[in-house]
């Protein structure tokens, strides 16, 4: 009786049948039952890259659908905002209007930004300048709202030009000005000056202060021309109870006709004051 067949090793096999010089039967009656190990060759495992497809269409039937939904619900929420939305602000041109009407500066403009909001006033628009004295071309405007109780402050300022009187040229204290030395120039109007517009009202006269080529003047900067001068002997003449008294004298400052100047009587030594009454005479007033 054959002895039972017994599994003592793994014997290889390839393609069903025995590896190279093994034999079925040993001598000792013992049978190799192999067990056999098929080789797989190129048994990889699925790819990766073989569900990516699958996986994005996935996604993307998912999420796309609720993006596209919230992209349109902003973009009909920003590009149509609905009219009772745009009835809640006041209109920011009729906050400007009111304030550039109330300024009372010629070419006035409201410096007011686009994107301020206001509820809508429901009775008409209040302004007035905040302050008395501010600058001619610069002021603040307040406008106010009664109901609802709102007031906002808009900076107002006059874009207007004028023709002014300037210098031509550098001129020095003292000095006479005559029409060559002055021409019309357009500017803008600034704030709290009266620049002189005519040039027949500066011919003549004296500047006060030593003054730079395009200087733009204003009453300040001339005088009348001065009638006497330092050191310049005098009429002195006097008046009271019908007594006239007229001697000599020595300026002791200089003026323009109806300055008050010092003087010194020559006669006497004594130190008077008298106004200037022409360019060799003077008054004394008691």
């Amino acid at each position: 009786m054959m002895p039972a067949c017994m599994e003592t090793s793994p014997v290889a096999q390839r393609d069903g049948r025995p590896a190279a010089g093994f034999n079925a039967l040993s001598g000792n009656g013992v049978c190799f039952r192999p067990v056999v190990i098929q080789e797989r060759r190129n048994a990889l495992p699925p790819r990766a890259g073989a569900l990516m497809p699958l996986t994005i269409k996935k996604i993307l039937c998912r999420a796309l659908p609720r993006a596209v939904g919230f992209a349109l619900a902003v973009c009909l929420s920003v590009s149509f905002p609905t009219l009772a939305a745009d009835q809640r602000w006041q209109s920011v041109d009729s906050i400007r209007q009111a304030a550039q009407a109330a300024a009372g500066v010629a070419g006035a403009r409201a410096h007011l930004d686009d994107r301020i909001r206001m509820l809508a006033c429901q009775s008409p628009l209040q302004a007035r300048p905040r302050a008395a004295g501010q600058r001619a071309t610069s002021r603040t405007v307040q406008v106010q709202c009664a109901r609802p109780a709102w007031t906002l402050y808009v900076p107002v300022r006059a874009d207007a030009r004028q023709f002014v009187v300037v210098l031509d040229r550098s001129m020095g204290r003292g000095e006479v000005v005559t029409p060559a030395d002055l021409r019309l120039e357009r500017r803008p109007q600034s704030a709290g000056y009266a620049y002189i517009t005519s040039v027949d009202a500066v011919a003549g006269k004296r500047l006060t202060r030593p003054a730079a080529q395009g200087t733009a003047l204003t009453p300040a900067w001339v005088d009348d021309p001065l009638a006497v001068s330092r050191g310049q002997e005098v009429t002195v003449l006097a008046a009271a109870g019908g007594l006239k008294i007229r001697t000599r004298g020595e300026a002791l400052s200089e003026g323009s006709l109806n300055d008050r100047i010092r003087v010194r009587n020559l006669s006497s030594g004594r130190v008077i004051e008298a106004v200037i009454r022409s360019a060799e005479t003077v008054e004394v007033i008691f």
